[in-house]
């Protein structure tokens, strides 16, 4: 089974989550709110180092996506582990559930103001 295009019922997704006041685990809400409605000017394909870091920092963020199949879409982070990365991608429409290895992207982008140290 492929990692990207991950969609599971709504039930499933939080499955994968455990309540977020549990020490070292994921907050399962997603964006309450959809993200921007621009597209970014495309960046740049990026290392996976780069990548790697970028995704740390955007956990909680709007970020923009590029991936290496030529895909490209909105996406809030929830976690990173280093080699996946995982939270909520915007389907013109909702939130869904998505996660994938930083092998297959090709750029990242955080939107937000609010950037971790």
């Amino acid at each position: 089974m492929s990692h990207y295009n991950v969609r599971l019922p709504l039930i499933e997704q939080m499955k994968r989550f455990r309540p977020h006041n549990e020490p070292g685990v994921l907050n399962c809400r997603f964006p309450a709110n959809p993200p921007p409605s621009f597209v970014p000017v495309p960046i740049a394909e990026q290392s996976s180092h780069i990548i790697a870091q970028t995704a740390y920092r955007s956990l909680d963020c709007n970020t923009f996506i590029c991936m290496k199949n030529g895909a490209s879409f909105w996406f809030f982070p929830k976690d990173h582990n280093g080699q996946t990365i995982s939270g909520w991608r915007w389907t013109k429409s909702k939130w869904i559930y998505f996660y994938t290895n930083i092998k297959k992207v090709k750029s990242i982008q955080c939107m937000s103001k609010k950037l971790k140290d």
